[in-house]
């Protein structure tokens, strides 16, 4: 319309006209938060239940602030092995500097030129002298020598021994598995369905026995306002027919507290 024709209305008509405005918002606002709502009950709940009980040893830590916690791990420093056997070498280099080997060379008996008139005794004496001498120069030579060498020895695992030392494993925290839990506002709010639903269910579900331990059954239902299951579905198969039917008719005898009452859950049952 013209603004020109707008002036011949009465202000009435402007005012129902907001009203309408108005209703239409508030009505679009209530019906998406049912729908949000609606959206957030029909979310199964993810639970898991194993034929044993929980564990009562186990600790919950409850963080009103928890988001994640990154699990620490053992961290091992890499040992490089060149560099080790360089570091050998380098020490042994070093200490062949300081304490040279002293090679003496051996001292040849001289000829000397006699009458012959010596006798046959002069003659052996005259040979064993420097053979005598040359037996205590090897001596000596051998005891320098073993005295350098363990010498070296020690150093080498001296050095070996700092160097590995050196390169120590860092773990954090490892070694000591504590039994906690550590849990923020929605995974306490889990947690305890899961323990409730599971000691209900393991008064009523005993697996069949005889099968494999590697089963795994997934089973959805749902609860009305009164707290009974009415609806129950095998969302993902075992692959054993009485393993799945087992776990439909241990979850139709529930009866849940108000809390679950019309919730929807997805179970899944392991041995």
């Amino acid at each position: 319309m013209w603004p020109w024709q707008l002036k011949r209305w009465p202000k009435r008509y402007f005012f129902l006209l907001r009203l309408f405005i108005a209703c239409t918002i508030l009505h679009l606002l209530v019906f998406l938060g049912i729908s949000f709502v609606q959206m957030c009950t029909l979310c199964p709940y993810q639970l898991t239940i194993n034929a044993n009980a929980l564990n009562n040893n186990v600790q919950v830590v409850f963080l009103p602030l928890y988001k994640k916690i990154s699990k620490e791990k053992a961290v091992f420093m890499k040992v490089d092995t060149k560099k080790l056997s360089q570091k050998k070498e380098e020490t042994g280099k070093v200490l062949a500097k300081k304490n040279p080997e002293i090679i003496q060379e051996k001292v040849k008996p001289k000829a000397i030129v006699k009458n012959n008139k010596t006798t046959i005794n002069k003659e052996n004496v005259i040979r064993k002298k420097p053979v005598k001498e040359i037996l205590i120069k090897k001596e000596t030579v051998e005891r320098s020598k073993g005295k350098t060498e363990n010498k070296k020895q020690k150093i080498t695992d001296k050095n070996s021994s700092v160097a590995y030392n050196g390169v120590k494993t860092t773990k954090k925290n490892v070694g000591i598995i504590s039994q906690r839990v550590y849990a923020g506002r929605q995974e306490l709010a889990l947690l305890q369905m899961q323990a409730r639903i599971q000691k209900e269910v393991s008064m009523i579900w005993k697996p069949p026995v005889g099968l494999p331990k590697n089963l795994l059954c997934q089973v959805t239902l749902t609860i009305n306002d009164k707290g009974h299951v009415t609806e129950t579905k095998v969302s993902k198969s075992s692959g054993v027919l009485l393993y799945d039917v087992s776990a439909r008719t241990a979850l139709t005898q529930l009866t849940l507290p108000l809390w679950a009452h019309g919730k929807k859950f997805c179970i899944t049952f392991k041995q």
